[in-house]
């Protein structure tokens, strides 16, 4: 999986902590803003109900508001920074592409340890030092077939030297 089951967990339950804070407000709200008095006969029952239902919608509205500024506010707090997790490394991948492309050599590709994509960047450096160390070798062997082209060698030994050259393209392999 590209995204890590850790990273994912974690999220889960940022977002689970979330909701459970937000049932948790409505609660405490509801027990501070009733009233709470003591029944001593029937119709003090009902007189605290009617206490209890002037208050309440108050209250489950007062809830409601803070409940929906906080819980979308914080969600979408918590997803640009589990997004960002996700998108910088991704805007990274891209630029080292670039670089790659540009030119030969490249720094190797890091990411922050909270990031996603680690296998990812490791396998893509690894295939780095790899195709660095194949184009190295044609290099090499490209300039002793030079060497011996201009040293007037004869022509076995130029064939042998092409060959080496043809052996170290053909390890290039995608």
């Amino acid at each position: 999986m590209i995204i890590e089951s850790k990273f994912r967990t974690k999220f889960f339950l940022k977002y689970i902590c979330i909701v459970s804070f937000g049932l948790l407000v409505i609660l405490l709200l509801l027990f501070l803003g009733l009233p709470k008095t003591t029944i001593i006969s029937y119709g003090g029952t009902l007189s605290s109900f009617s206490d209890a239902n002037k208050f309440l919608p108050l209250l489950l509205i007062a809830a409601f508001v803070i409940d929906s500024l906080t819980i979308p506010f914080t969600v979408t707090v918590i997803a640009i920074l589990a997004s960002h997790k996700i998108a910088g490394p991704i805007y990274r991948m891209q630029k080292f592409i670039n670089d790659m492309a540009e030119k030969r050599k490249a720094r190797p590709l890091r990411f922050r340890n909270s990031d996603q994509l680690h296998e990812t960047a490791d396998a893509l450096n690894t295939m780095i030092r790899d195709l660095e160390s194949r184009l190295d070798a044609i290099s090499a062997a490209y300039r002793e077939f030079e060497e011996a082209r201009i040293g007037a060698v004869s022509h076995a030994e130029l064939k042998t030297k092409a060959d080496k050259i043809e052996k170290a393209i053909n390890k290039i392999s995608f």
